[in-house]
């Protein structure tokens, strides 16, 4: 190898390590006790023990926040594609009389801090009763996710070819046969990868669930991790387990879907 290569490789190793050494910090400590990590927090785990896992989970019943950030999920992550699709194929391949205004909105929408949202938004769902309610906070990612899901999926559907679309029309198909018959095959992978951004994004979501929900027994797995520190700030073996279990879902994506986000991502790039 060549120095620049070695360089390169250097270089690589470094951000490598960067950005992993946190997650080591946090998985080691979260099997010791309070005082191993007081008197050494970068070294592995001298006395193991996994009962802060179980204390977190059951005494504590950190499983609740779990629970109800799929609740929420559940409901906006369906909602939320389902609309960048349909949205995405009418910009392009309907393009509809306006179509370049929508998709400027599009991007402004996209591209605006999510705070200037909390006012009005927060009006709308007291005047529909939705405040401190999971469904409002479903509702309320469906709309601040949409233009996201709509313009990357947007995107992928431009680069296919007209013809595809041409040809079934000439053999009597709708509009709604064509796009989940014919072009939603064709994106699969991109919109699989788009699913799992949203996934990712929902799930670390906390202005809006700070927001939109008071009730204890209601907060999602941000909001809870937040309150739990607040409540055991001298228990750092414990806020380390809780950590750790609030990491999991969003870890265990790319290992399990790598393929089909390698692939949508890459045509994400080309669009």
């Amino acid at each position: 190898m060549n120095r620049i290569e070695v360089l390169s490789y250097i270089i690589v190793t470094a951000f490598v390590l960067y950005a992993i050494f946190p997650c080591y910090i946090l998985l080691t400590n979260s099997f010791k006790v309070t005082g191993e990590i007081l008197r050494n927090p970068v070294s592995l785990p001298f006395n193991f023990t996994s009962v802060n896992y179980f204390k977190v989970l059951f005494k504590d019943k950190f499983y609740r926040y779990f629970f109800n950030s799929l609740r929420v999920i559940s409901v906006a992550l369906p909602i939320t594609t389902l609309m960048g699709l349909l949205s995405g194929y009418s910009l392009a391949r309907l393009r509809p009389r306006g179509s370049i205004i929508l998709i400027s909105l599009l991007l402004i929408g996209f591209s605006t801090p999510a705070f200037l949202y909390v006012i009005p938004l927060y009006s709308l769902l007291a005047n529909l009763r939705l405040v401190n309610d999971l469904l409002g906070l479903s509702l309320v990612y469906s709309a601040i996710y949409s233009p996201f899901a709509t313009f990357i999926l947007y995107s992928a559907m431009l680069e296919l070819p007209p013809e595809i679309e041409e040809a079934a029309r000439i053999d009597g198909a709708g509009e709604i046969r064509i796009l989940f018959g014919i072009i939603a095959p064709l994106i699969t992978s991109t919109i699989m990868t788009v699913a799992l951004l949203l996934f990712v994004f929902m799930w670390n979501e906390f202005l809006f669930a700070y927001v939109f929900v008071s009730d204890a027994r209601i907060r999602t797995t941000s909001l809870g991790f937040m309150f739990f520190t607040r409540e055991h700030g001298l228990e750092l073996d414990s806020m380390f387990a809780a950590g750790v279990l609030s990491m999991i879902p969003v870890m265990l994506i790319y290992p399990l879907f790598r393929r089909e986000v390698a692939r949508g991502l890459t045509m994400i790039y080309k669009a």
